[in-house]
């Protein structure tokens, strides 16, 4: 058993030194307190006239490894240590991180919370460079062809903002299939969207289907039936509730829910869906009818 201080309570002498929370005590507990690293405010990187990217002040959650626990670091604004020209006929991605320095714990030259570059390859299609272990990225960031300054420097891909342990995100992801189409007894997979959880989560799933019975005169014909079932997918395994609905003449919108539980990491979510009885479907979709849709509603932290 390793004894620890509570954070809050004061230090006191015990022997020959102290008894209190240290800082990796401290640290695990700030980790308990965040599902993932990532940016709380601020910090937006930005392009310049110069060979070096302008980064906002902001505070981010960092870690230097899994089992140092987290830090919540703030920097006041600045630089970023200067990259070199694309002097390339092609585009390259530079990444943008943060570090929190730890120099009695981790040997680091100083305990400074600092701004790096990890400079990418210039590619027809680039990719972005892995960044060292133990920082939080900021921003990816292309630079363009031939460019002797970062004046024409943009952004790619998303954010990566920290989560509050057991916060629910709300909708996380969102695929629509916006075009006429037709459903028939066969079983297909619409909708499919990636979600990167970082903790085993509960999530809300949410079909809506627009459609009627193939053949159909219009709302008064009830001759025509199409009943149409199906399930959420997650990695290709049906999960959840089954939904069957019986579609008739009119174009109607039907909207099914059904909880799931997810674990963390990434995952794709899809929809299976097809005809058990009846005549084909006729999806539709003009902008007001929603063809197929799938939404993904995170609702927090699995207990």
């Amino acid at each position: 058993m390793v004894d620890t201080s509570a954070l809050g309570v004061s230090a006191v002498r015990a022997g020959n030194g102290w008894q209190g929370c240290d800082a990796l005590t401290h640290r695990k507990i700030l980790q308990s307190h965040w599902a993932s690293t990532g940016i709380i405010v601020g910090l937006g990187v930005l392009a310049s006239d110069t060979l070096a990217y302008q980064v906002a002040a902001g505070v981010a959650v960092t870690s230097r490894s899994g089992t140092d626990g987290a830090m919540e670091a703030y920097w006041g604004g600045g630089q970023s240590p200067a990259v070199e020209a694309n002097q390339s006929t092609n585009p390259r991605i530079d990444c943008v991180w943060l570090q929190a320095h730890n120099q009695k714990e981790l040997r680091d030259t100083d305990n400074l919370v600092v701004i790096g570059v990890t400079q990418g390859t210039p590619a027809a299609s680039p990719v972005k460079p892995t960044p060292p272990s133990g920082v939080t990225v900021l921003s990816y960031m292309q630079v363009p062809a031939n460019s002797t300054s970062l004046r024409n420097a943009t952004r790619v891909g998303e954010i990566d903002y920290a989560v509050p342990y057991g916060v629910a995100q709300g909708l996380i992801a969102s695929a629509q299939l916006k075009q006429d189409t037709t459903l028939t007894n066969a079983q297909k997979e619409w909708c499919r969207v990636q979600v990167n959880l970082p903790t085993d989560r509960d999530l809300e799933c949410v079909v809506t289907i627009c459609a009627s019975a193939a053949g159909a005169g219009g709302a008064g014909d009830l001759s025509k039936y199409s009943e149409v079932r199906g399930q959420v997918l997650i990695d290709g395994k049906p999960v959840g509730d089954f939904f069957n609905y019986c579609f008739r003449g009119a174009w109607e919108p039907y909207q099914f829910r059904t909880n799931v539980t997810c674990g963390r990491g990434v995952h794709t979510i899809s929809i299976k869906c097809w005809v058990g009885y009846g005549s084909n479907a006729n999806v539709h979709y003009n902008g007001s009818w929603s063809g197929i849709k799938l939404d993904v509603i995170d609702q927090g932290v699995k207990q």
